[in-house]
Formats: structure tokens, C-alpha cells, sequence
């Protein structure tokens, strides 16, 4: 059970962060302008065989007794993502206080 969640939540911040997507521009009420853009089939199956390949990825390091390196791996990518998420949230606070003026 604990490979099933710990396997999810991997593959929804691999998701969130490397697959973000581009969905158009926001107004000030958070309302796309351009409508939602919807992302192309290869983005879509792109997206599903990283998901794949991680869960493949992890199930190996689980099979060959590899948990330490495994565990060293997900503590690299939470700093990786926690650096990306700091980025993002600068970018943010800085278009919308660009926004305001």
C-alpha cells in the first residue's frame, strides 16, 4: 500500500511540474482570456510514458533492494521541486505586482 501512494504521488508532482502545460493568460479575476488551450496528443502521451517509466523506475529500485539510493532520489527531486516551486512563486509575485501598477 505504501508503493501504491508513495508510486501517486510521485507521478502527480512529476505531473504538476515537468508537465505544467500552457493554458493561456489570466485576468486579474483568475479567468483564462483566450479560453483553455488544450494541450496536443503528444504532450498528452509523453506525459503517461514518463508517468509509466517512473512507476517502472521505482518498482526496479523496490525489486533489486535499492531503497537507499531510491530514498537519496526522491530527496534530490523534493529539493529540485521545491527550488522550481520558489522560482515560480518570484515569477508570479512579480508579473502580478507588474500587473497592479
Amino acid at each position: 500500500m505504501l508503493f501504491l501512494f508513495s508510486s501517486i504521488l510521485l507521478g502527480a508532482v512529476i505531473n504538476a511540474y515537468v508537465f505544467s502545460g500552457d493554458y493561456g493568460s489570466m485576468d486579474e479575476t483568475l479567468k483564462f482570456i483566450d479560453g483553455f488551450h488544450n494541450p496536443s496528443k503528444l504532450f498528452m502521451l509523453c506525459n503517461l510514458a514518463s508517468m509509466l517509466a517512473v512507476l517502472a523506475a521505482v518498482t526496479l529500485f523496490i525489486k533489486f533492494r535499492q531503497t537507499k539510493l531510491l530514498a537519496n532520489i526522491f530527496m534530490i527531486t523534493a529539493a529540485v521541486f521545491v527550488l522550481i516551486s520558489v522560482i515560480n512563486t518570484s515569477k508570479i509575485t512579480k508579473s502580478y505586482n507588474e500587473f497592479q501598477k
